[in-house]
């Protein structure tokens, strides 16, 4: 669900102007999925999911390493820094 607001709200931003902001609002998309992963991970299931829930379900192979937990924490802390810089500075004007 926070997904699905965060799509909407970049969509309005973006029509609106806020393009900066509309690009840090769609980074937090793919934040709120992996947070809802992390939550369903934490309930027990009826079903035996050794990794991960439903977004995260790839482990680590011997092909593709782990990814590292920094990694979705910068590109969420960039995607607050992308809404409040878009938020913040002047609108660019719509072309419609």
């Amino acid at each position: 669900m926070l997904a699905l607001g965060a799509i909407v709200l970049a969509a309005l931003l973006f029509g609106r102007g806020y393009r900066l902001a509309a690009v840090g609002v769609a980074l937090l998309a793919p934040a709120a999925l992996l947070h809802l992963d992390a939550a369903l991970g934490m309930v027990p299931l009826p079903y035996s999911a050794d990794r991960g829930s439903i977004f995260t379900a790839i482990g680590a192979t011997t092909s593709l390493p782990a990814p590292v937990p920094a990694l979705p924490a910068a590109v969420e802390l960039a995607a607050y820094l992308l809404l409040v810089a878009g938020l913040t500075s002047n609108r660019v004007p719509s072309s419609g």
